[in-house]
């Protein structure tokens, strides 16, 4: 089973739910954790303009394959905020 660790850059997400199930205690982070089968729910305040890249830290995903490669190698959503 591979988890994925989600990163935002320049915000702060709240974490509300992990499969259907609310959180108890509010949490409030740049990266969250994402199991296989699983579901998280997260509130994104968008509060700053500007382009932000989302990604996960599995560095395969992030690369082709584990192999850099200027300048994208993988999976990188960037927000576009205004």
């Amino acid at each position: 089973c591979i988890s994925y660790p989600q990163h935002f850059h320049g915000y702060h997400v709240n974490v509300i739910s992990r499969n259907r199930v609310p959180e108890t205690v509010a949490i409030n982070k740049d990266t969250t954790q994402v199991d296989r089968d699983m579901c998280t729910d997260v509130i994104l305040p968008v509060n700053q303009p500007g382009a932000y890249p989302l990604h996960t830290h599995y560095v395969p995903g992030v690369t082709a394959n584990g192999v850099y490669i200027d300048p994208y190698g993988g999976a990188l959503i960037v927000l576009l905020a205004s």
